[in-house]
């Protein structure tokens, strides 16, 4: 592992918000069990489990995938310079959500482009009318975990396409 905690040669990723199987925190777990995943891409996981014990069954159902909780968080203190997201997010290179809900804004994407995140999001509701593809933003599937598990591989085999993405990563909306 390198110092910021990602695997070697491979993929950090930041997910926070509400922890629930609508909210696609399966999916994410099993797209990185998937096979040319596991072992290459780590995810630090921010919020409150909806469900107590989601977290601990979802992690024996998929070993191969690395996660780490961070617990819960202060979204409105997003803004403070030492705040828990902000560190995560300075290890990370990518947000991600696997979302199943239409998500009737998506403020998590605006929180992600807050703390300078790229985005992998599912290609549904407010995801897909606020962000477009290329542009800070990379869209898979809406419900398939094996379609993120595509684009992972994909992101793990090209990295300096997260470059050309952070060229092109929209200013935050306040």
């Amino acid at each position: 592992d390198t110092a910021a905690g990602a695997p070697a040669a491979g993929l950090s990723l930041l997910a926070f918000g509400s922890l629930s199987e609508l909210k696609g925190v399966d999916l994410l777990y099993e797209a990185l069990a998937a096979t040319g995943v596991a072992g290459r891409a780590r995810l630090l996981l921010a919020g409150r489990e909806e469900r107590p014990g989601l977290l601990a069954a979802l992690a024996q159902r998929f070993p191969g995938a690395d996660v780490t909780h961070l617990g819960e968080y202060d979204s409105e203190r997003l803004a403070s310079s030492d705040h828990p997201l902000r560190r995560a997010a300075s290890a990370c290179q990518f947000f991600v959500s696997a979302s199943r809900a239409p998500e009737s804004f998506g403020l998590v994407l605006d929180e992600a482009r807050a703390l300078g995140l790229c985005a992998l999001l599912p290609r549904l509701g407010a995801f897909a009318e606020r962000a477009a593809e290329g542009e800070g933003a990379l869209f898979f599937e809406a419900g398939s975990a094996d379609s993120l598990a595509r684009l992972l591989r994909q992101l793990l085999e090209d990295p300096e396409r997260l470059g050309a993405l952070r060229v092109r990563l929209p200013a935050p909306v306040r």
